[in-house]
């Protein structure tokens, strides 16, 4: 699209606005994205547009180079619409999953609790078969622990495709 002083648009002029809660809602999305799952700016125009549209969830997907491989990783980003305390649409990230293509094809989906799940770059070093060291919350009775988790790969994949993790505290 041209404009009168022959400048080509961006996408986020094009794009509806956002306002208020939902503004919000994708500045806390983009900083977590950024800060905490270390996926820097790469998801925010198409979070942008995800919020505007108002779908109640839906997957974003990426190729990236990540630090330490040469290789892209995929990534999809599952995100589901829910009500905030103020009864205001709002967005959150379900998890992720993560595919590393290089002799084989590896993946494996990342469930993110209240923020407790491993970063991208966590996920991309056990895709690779190294063991992280992370935060861990235990399922008995909610305490965290540090812990250090790799994949199996020679496992059996659960019904959801997924290989086994082995978690030692």
């Amino acid at each position: 699209m041209e404009q009168e002083n022959n400048q080509t648009t961006t996408v986020q002029e094009e794009r509806p606005r956002l306002e208020g809660p939902l503004l919000d809602n994708w500045s806390r999305l983009t900083d977590t994205l950024r800060d905490r799952f270390k996926f820097g700016n790469a998801f925010n125009d198409d979070l942008y547009a995800l919020i505007a549209s108002g779908v109640p969830e839906a997957v974003i997907s990426k190729a990236l180079k990540m630090p330490g491989t040469d290789d892209p990783v995929v990534y999809e980003l599952k995100f589901n619409q829910y009500e905030d305390r103020n009864g205001h649409p709002a967005y959150g990230l379900h998890g992720f999953t993560s595919t590393l293509v290089e002799d084989a094809v590896r993946s494996q989906y990342f469930l993110n609790y209240n923020n407790q799940g491993k970063n991208a770059i966590q996920a991309k070093n056990q895709l690779k078969g190294r063991t992280v060291f992370h935060r861990a919350t235990s399922a008995i009775d909610g305490a965290q622990y540090n812990a250090m988790s790799r994949i199996n790969f020679k496992g059996t994949k659960d019904k959801y495709g997924n290989y086994p993790v082995e978690i030692r505290p």
